[in-house]
C-alpha cells in the first residue's frame, strides 16, 4: 500500500513534464542568456530571411518553400491539436485562438529544421552546422519554457519532412 502511494504520483507525470523539470533545474545564467538569443533563429520571419539570402536560386527557392510549408503546417496543426503550453498539466483545447493552447508542434523547431534540411541538401559542407543550430533552436524552446519536449521533436520532424516534400515533390 505504501509503495502504491509513492509510485502513483510519479507515474501520473508525463515524460514531457519530467523533461521540463530537468531542463529548468539545469538552468544557468549563461545557458539561459544564450537560449533566449538562439530561440530567435527559429522565428519564421528570421528563417525566411535567411532562406532568401542563400546564394543560389535553387537553394533559395527550396528553402523559402520549405520554411513556408513547415510554418503553415505547424500553424494548422497547433489549432487542430490544441495542446496547452507549459507550465501546468498537459491538456488540450482544439480550435481556440488562445495561444496558450498552441504548443504542438513547435513552429520554431519546424521552420529551423526545414531550413537546416534544405541547407544540408544544397550545401553538404554546412550540414553539421545547420542541424546543430536547428537543434539548439529546439532546445531553446524548452529552456524558454514555451514547449514540451514532444512539441520540439514533432516540430523537428515536421520541418525535415517539409523540406523533403519540397525537394522531391515541388
Amino acid at each position: 500500500m505504501c509503495f502504491g502511494i509513492v509510485v502513483q504520483p510519479a507515474a501520473a507525470r508525463t515524460v514531457d513534464e519530467v523533461i521540463r523539470d530537468k531542463v529548468l533545474a539545469s538552468d544557468e545564467g549563461l545557458i539561459d542568456d544564450s537560449m533566449s538569443l538562439i530561440t530567435y533563429l527559429g522565428n519564421g520571419a528570421v528563417d525566411f530571411t535567411i532562406a532568401y539570402s542563400l546564394p543560389d536560386d535553387e537553394a533559395r527557392n527550396d528553402a523559402m518553400k520549405s520554411v513556408f510549408v513547415s510554418g503553415i503546417t505547424a500553424i494548422a496543426l497547433k489549432a487542430v491539436i490544441g495542446q496547452k503550453r507549459p507550465p501546468g498539466p498537459v491538456e488540450y483545447k482544439s480550435f481556440t485562438l488562445d495561444s496558450n493552447y498552441h504548443a504542438m508542434p513547435s513552429g520554431h523547431s519546424a521552420t529551423s529544421f526545414a531550413l537546416a534540411t534544405t541547407i544540408a541538401n544544397h550545401y553538404p559542407k554546412y550540414k553539421k552546422l545547420a542541424y546543430t543550430l536547428a537543434t539548439l533552436v529546439a532546445i531553446s524552446r524548452l529552456y524558454e519554457d514555451r514547449h514540451w519536449a514532444s512539441n520540439v521533436v514533432m516540430g523537428a520532424g515536421l520541418g525535415y519532412l517539409s523540406a523533403k516534400f519540397v525537394e522531391y515533390k515541388w
